[in-house]
């Protein structure tokens, strides 16, 4: 039993380590560094077997957690006259995730769910942005956005033999959350080309990285639930796949105001992460008596695509 705030029962986590940002580069030819890949959060596995109890706020009773770590961000590249962006890292899995408890699990305070397992994809790095300045020829493509992270399989099974109930009186406190939930994707570079005396430009906007897709998500309990406070579900079970990453912007700027011929490509935003099947098998009663707090809630929902990137040209002649 614990009565502080921020005072879990049993709390289990494992989280990958974050990709570094890659350096800058300026030259005469620059090409800007990669970000590094996130680190895989691992597998967790908990059994519990004892009767847990909190009072205090953000006390959850039971939670398991396995986290992928972020993707790092490229790095800008700045030159004369060709530049190119380089990809943000992907982001991390996320573990499988397996709870089993036999117990009573109570909490007593606000943002306090009895029982929480979780498993999430660290989201990818921003591509590199892209800038060249020159006289006659400039080139700029802006660098990719990182794939996001998969989410793992989330399990919460209540043994058939549990005895006691789930139970939590706050407000935002549910009595079991199981979600796997996709990294999003990373932002890609923007390509700014800005030419002192007419010529040809090129730029290319970087894509937006794709959202990572999240893992099956599974609940049974064999005994009642009860919440007591406002946006407390009894069950929440989920499936979300990652976002995908919106594309940056383009531009190709004549300072001059001489003949210029500009060709233009905008970035795409990139595609939303796949959800997986969601079940639910509940063999007790569920009451719920706070508004915005549904029984059971079993939901899979993919990700977004990402926006795509916008083109600016004052260029004489433009190609898009």
């Amino acid at each position: 039993a614990t009565s502080g705030s921020f005072s879990r029962g049993i709390y289990v986590d494992s989280v990958g380590g974050g990709g570094g940002s890659g350096g800058p580069s300026t030259s005469i030819s620059a090409i800007g560094a990669t970000g590094g890949t996130g680190g895989n959060g691992g597998d967790v596995t908990v059994t519990s077997a004892v009767t847990i109890t909190t009072a205090g706020k953000n006390s959850d009773g039971l939670f398991a957690a396995s986290r992928g770590g972020g993707g790092g961000s490229a790095m800008s590249a700045v030159n004369l006259f060709s530049v190119g962006g380089q990809a943000g890292g992907g982001g991390g899995n996320g573990g499988t995730v397996s709870l089993g408890f036999s117990n009573s699990v109570t909490t007593g305070g606000d943002d306090a769910d009895a029982v929480f397992a979780q498993s999430v994809g660290g989201g990818g790095g921003d591509g590199a942005n892209a800038v060249a300045t020159g006289i006659a020829y400039l080139q700029a493509v802006g660098g990719t956005g990182g794939t996001g992270g998969d989410g793992g399989a989330v399990s919460v099974v209540q043994s058939a033999t549990a005895s006691g109930t789930v139970a939590t009186t706050g407000h935002r406190s549910r009595g079991v959350v199981a979600q796997s939930v996709g990294g999003g994707g990373g932002t890609g570079g923007s390509a700014v080309a800005a030419g002192a005396l007419g010529g040809y430009s090129h730029t290319v906007g970087g894509t937006g990285g794709t959202g990572g897709s999240a893992g099956t998500v599974s609940v049974t309990t064999t005994q009642g639930i009860s919440t007591q406070g406002k946006g407390s579900d009894g069950i929440l079970a989920q499936s979300l796949g990652g976002g995908g990453g919106s594309a940056s912007s383009v531009v190709n700027a004549d300072i001059s105001g001489a003949i210029s011929v500009s060709n233009s490509v905008g970035g795409s935003g990139g595609s939303g992460g796949d959800a997986a099947g969601v079940s639910v098998s509940a063999g007790g009663a569920i009451s719920t008596n706070g508004t915005a707090a549904s029984g059971i809630v079993a939901q899979a929902t993919g990700g977004g695509g990402g926006h795509s990137g916008i083109m600016v040209s004052n260029s004489s002649l433009s190609v898009v």
